[in-house]
């Protein structure tokens, strides 16, 4: 019947995913990893890492145990100045989890160029992310006898990454602007 406003989360939300319990669960690039509840009730899940605020929380996807993946695209620049960490060229984004039963956050990968789209893989075997600098996407193993271990999933992708997505058949990656 149109639009209507669901919840405002007072910051710039960039991924978003539904959990099993019908929460919108929101990477915001100001306020960080939220929740908002069946009735637009925004609450923070996670906003710093060991003290220090998240400057870029980017996407995320969601694990079947409920586990929420997403990143941190930049740990030097926010959304108003990310032009800038394109300009440094530092490898400051990160891969990080958040596991809602028992509120533990969990850093994975480091070092990454601009951290931007997450996707879990067939079974949650693995999660990918798009290091949107290198034109890459990263995969990070988390079963199998390569747990925990990281290798590149795609490179030299012929534009700069951004969200992920995987449908269950294909992963789907956004490249809004060519190299």
């Amino acid at each position: 019947q149109g639009w209507a406003l669901f919840a405002n989360t007072g910051g710039r939300p960039l991924g978003m995913q539904f959990n099993t319990d019908g929460h919108l669960i929101v990477a915001d690039a100001f306020a960080g990893l939220l929740s908002v509840d069946p009735s637009g009730e925004v609450r923070v899940l996670v906003s710093e890492v060991d003290g220090i605020p998240m400057l870029f929380p980017d996407d995320l996807d969601i694990a079947g145990d409920g586990t929420i993946w997403f990143t941190d695209a930049s740990r030097r620049f926010n959304v108003h100045n990310w032009a800038l960490d394109f300009w440094e060229g530092r490898a400051t984004g990160r891969l990080l989890s958040f596991q809602p039963a028992t509120g533990t956050l969990k850093v994975h990968l480091e070092q990454l160029m601009f951290a931007n789209g997450v996707a879990l893989g067939p079974d949650d075997e693995f999660v990918l992310v798009s290091e949107t600098l290198t034109a890459r996407v990263t995969r990070l193993w988390l079963k199998g006898p390569k747990t925990g271990s990281r290798d590149i999933f795609i490179d030299g992708l012929p534009g700069y990454p951004d969200n992920l997505s995987f449908d269950g058949e294909l992963f789907w990656i956004a490249l809004p602007s060519p190299r």
